[in-house]
């Protein structure tokens, strides 16, 4: 699989398309949920640490702010006005990510707005050059945004836990537990209790299986910087740590990270390759 630094002016036309279109769905839709979501600021985070705000937005805020946020998010597919309309998204993503934790829902959704202002500085810094060089800029400073996240959560477990967070089998084992009994208690359904305690059984059994898989999961954390300085590891970076979310929703029962959505865009790109593979099947099929 190519780098984005690798493509001709024509692919890269599209990759930069696919880029716009699958971030603006992300960005926009989970922006609009989360205003809706919101209601009142009772822990203070973000914004909300500085500004205090203690009332709940009205609805037709929330609607005009929706409205707004989605608008940007059709005129960055469109690529029109692109240092306006990132510099505002970027903007009304502090705020709604700021005021949806300040709800007690933490989200870890502050990368959406790290990336927003990636790209604002890459449409800042480049418009002379534009189009080809500031995608390159703006694709490769979300990249880095992404990565740092990554990093940060790798170097937080260390400082938390020590170096051998990995080896700590018998609580991850209880964080299992402790995750499927919640799901037991919401839904009522034993059978979170079953797939729990089965879990629980092997890893009990072979506590080398899940020693390795948190030692593995660390290291793509920890050195999620590679990305930066060797662009071509992007994409099979991205499928390991696009593995190890998964693993982790199946496992442990813990919803797909936020973080996870743009590094899938950012990293991999599927729709891209969709839309690449599309067109080769045509082709062969006109052949």
């Amino acid at each position: 699989m190519k780098h984005v630094a690798d493509l001709s002016d024509s692919e890269i036309t599209l990759f930069w398309f696919t880029i716009r279109l699958s971030w603006s769905v992300i960005l926009c839709a989970t922006l609009t949920i989360f205003l809706f979501q919101s209601n009142q600021n009772f822990y203070p985070e973000g914004i909300f640490r500085f500004v205090p705000m203690s009332f709940s937005l009205p609805v037709w805020m929330k609607v005009l702010a929706s409205i707004i946020i989605n608008g940007c998010g059709v005129v960055y597919v469109l690529n029109r006005n692109m240092k306006l309309v990132v510099t505002v998204l970027a903007v009304l993503s502090f705020f709604v990510v700021s005021y949806h934790e300040a709800n007690g829902i933490y989200a870890r959704a502050t990368i959406l707005t790290a990336i927003c202002i990636g790209q604002a500085i890459a449409f800042y810094q480049n418009e002379r050059n534009y189009p080809n060089s500031v995608a390159y800029k703006a694709i490769n400073y979300s990249v880095q945004m992404i990565a740092a996240g990554y990093v940060l959560a790798g170097i937080s477990k260390i400082y938390e836990s020590g170096l051998g967070w990995f080896l700590d089998v018998e609580g991850f084992c209880l964080q299992i537990m402790k995750n499927f009994y919640f799901l037991y208690a919401d839904t009522g359904n034993s059978e979170y209790l079953n797939y729990a305690q089965s879990i629980y059984n092997i890893f009990s059994n072979y506590p080398w299986v899940p020693a390795a898989m948190l030692f593995a999961a660390l290291l793509l954390e920890l050195f999620c910087f590679v990305v930066v300085y060797m662009p071509k590891l992007t994409v099979w970076w991205g499928i390991g740590l696009l593995l190890m979310h998964l693993g982790i929703a199946v496992l442990m029962g813990i919803g797909i990270s936020v973080i996870a959505f743009p590094m899938v865009i950012f990293f991999i790109n599927p729709v891209y390759y969709i839309i690449r593979g599309i067109k080769k099947l045509s082709e062969c099929n006109v052949v």
